[in-house]
């Protein structure tokens, strides 16, 4: 009878010291991504209950969303799902928005644990960064075989200027679905096991339900992959076996997503829906692929020296010197070489990072970045013109948003060159050394400090909304009706429970459109009596931000009885209407 082979006793340690040394790398991996969030955040992490990035502008909205979703999900009120706390009494308004299900699994117990919408927004915040890493360095260590060839994709993709710029709008942070995505894709296309059809299928529902921006860029990028994919492989036979093996999860991560998309398809059979026009200065110009964060350490002079000059923001595009000086120097000498298998394997992300560019730029080429346009007429039309409508792309407010793809396969393709010039230095101390001089020079290159602003909040609520709190329900309007601290107001609403006739979102609901104005004394009362038609039950004033003349016209209003005093503290006047007899 013939047994098993003995094992080699130091065969069998070798494979241990192995496997302890891989652990002790991925350790000090993950520790590297929470060191660079916690640095670069810190500001925002020192007080979390206290201040938001840069401005109440987004935050606040995004904050009430969330908070808005859970205590829906909370008291499974799920006919109501997408009705939010804000634009009352209009319906489906979190659909006007992302209204970011898919964040719930994380938002959820952190509203359990805190009860504070502010600190559930902030904290997912902090979060999305090493998750985004994590993400990147998946992809890139699966692509290029090499644990180095991960950290440079976690890093570059994770802290790049494209989410520093964006860090007030948490839907475009969960970013960490693109690489997901293209993970999944990639393992089917690769093996034969289901994880990578699960991972591919799973990440698509996830961006559905986290950044519907991110679910259109992957619906329009990832058939490029596979058609580039797919013209250089040398068996094409196998990428279409394997493609077949994405229709199961792909009809249940499909089935998902319709789901998720009925209240969005429903406002848009209502007519809410953006047109084409509106992108143009959301489009980036090729000079924004060199503007680092604005709020860069390290490269301040360079964004002062290339910031936009014309247009809307969202433009910071700057993948990083050094993942970019890799990335054209690896695939110049990759055609030079002519080294068929190492262009095979850069193809398909050269393919949809160059597809991505032009598509950034929007529906007109706008070379110069300092004088806008006297017309449209003179500037050379873009494929994104023509391809908006079947694409969807009128949706897709800032075209500049697919500069995400760009950085993606910049990341890829510089990871592959850094790999490659790795590979030929000897193992130990010299490799060690490259390796931390390469993190370090990423780590400087991407430093950030982000801007704060401090909020009224926690045992500083403002003290009308501590007020309202101790009140009877009744929804609240709020004057002034326009500007960023209409953000504040909902903000508020999730600290004393009223909803707001006040909003913000990505649009307006036509009910709404006669409070959502700038109001001055002699359209204050056709506002008031709007404001009372539609449900209001407490009028807060905020006298110190109005003119003095539309303040003397409340408190006419007031002397003839339309409103009567509630409560006031410092400027802010609360007015209840006159009860009809």
């Amino acid at each position: 009878m013939s047994g098993a082979a003995p094992t080699d006793p130091a065969e069998s340690r070798s494979e241990r010291q192995a496997s302890r040394r891989r652990r002790i790398v991925d350790v000090a991996v993950v520790s590297w991504y929470l060191l660079l969030s916690g640095v670069y955040l810190w500001p925002l992490l020192r007080a979390l209950n206290a201040v938001v990035p840069h401005s109440i502008r987004d935050t606040g909205f995004q904050a009430t969303v969330l908070h808005d979703v859970t205590e829906r999900l909370l008291h499974l009120d799920i006919a109501h799902l997408f009705d939010a706390s804000f634009f009352y009494p209009a319906r489906l308004t979190l659909a006007m928005a992302d209204a970011q299900l898919g964040l719930q699994a994380v938002a959820l117990p952190l509203h359990l644990a805190f009860g504070d919408a502010l600190v559930v927004l902030n904290v997912l915040t902090v979060l999305s960064f090493p998750v985004t890493a994590l993400a990147g360095d998946a992809l890139g260590r699966y692509v290029t075989g090499a644990r180095v060839g991960g950290l440079v994709v976690g890093t570059a993709f994770a802290f790049a200027a494209f989410r520093f710029e964006h860090v007030i709008h948490l839907q475009m942070l969960q970013s960490w679905t693109i690489p997901l995505a293209f993970l999944g894709l990639e393992m089917t296309l690769r093996e034969r096991s289901r994880r990578g059809p699960i991972v591919w299928g799973f990440a698509l529902v996830a961006a559905a339900g986290t950044s519907l921006n991110y679910l259109l860029l992957l619906a329009i990028v990832q058939p490029v992959y596979v058609v580039v994919r797919y013209l250089v492989a040398p068996r094409r036979h196998d990428i279409t076996v394997s493609l077949r093996r994405l229709v199961r999860p792909g009809a249940v991560a499909a089935g998902a997503i319709v789901v998720i998309l009925v209240p969005y398809v429903i406002l848009r059979f209502q007519g809410y829906a953006r047109s084409s026009s509106g992108t143009f200065e959301f489009s980036a110009r090729p000079i924004d692929y060199l503007v680092p964060a604005a709020d860069s350490l390290a490269l301040h002079g360079l964004y002062a020296l290339h910031q936009p000059k014309t247009g809307i923001d969202e433009r910071e595009l700057f993948v990083g010197a050094i993942v970019l000086a890799f990335a054209v120097i690896g695939t110049l000498v990759a055609l030079a070489r002519r080294e068929r298998p190492r262009l095979r394997r850069m193809a398909p992300w050269l393919g949809i990072a160059a597809v991505a560019f032009l598509f950034s730029l929007g529906p007109y080429l706008w070379p110069d970045t300092r004088h806008p346009p006297a017309s449209l007429d003179g500037l050379l039309s873009l494929p994104y013109r023509f391809l908006a409508r079947p694409l969807l792309l009128e949706s897709l407010r800032s075209p500049a948003r697919f500069g995400v793809i760009v950085l993606l396969g910049a990341a890829i393709v510089g990871a592959m060159a850094i790999v490659r010039g790795l590979s030929h230095l000897p193992r130990g101390l010299p490799r060690s050394a490259a390796i931390t001089v390469l993190a370090l020079g990423l780590a400087v290159e991407y430093s950030v400090s982000i801007p704060v602003e401090p909020v009224a909040w926690g045992d500083g609520l403002a003290s009308t909304y501590a007020w309202l709190r101790e009140q009877p329900p009744g929804p609240v309007v709020e004057l002034p009706a326009v500007g960023d601290q209409v953000s504040y107001y909902l903000l508020a609403s999730t600290a004393d429970g009223h909803p707001r006739l006040d909003g913000w979102s990505g649009f307006l609901p036509r009910e709404l459109k006669p409070i959502r104005v700038r109001v001055t004394a002699d359209t204050l009362p056709a506002w008031l009596a709007a404001a009372r038609r539609l449900g209001a039950t407490y009028v807060v004033i905020h006298g110190g931000e109005i003119d003095a003349a539309t303040l003397a016209a409340v408190h006419s209003a007031r002397d003839v009885g339309i409103l009567v005093p509630a409560a006031s503290f410092g400027g802010d006047e609360i007015y209840r209407y006159r009860i009809r007899s």
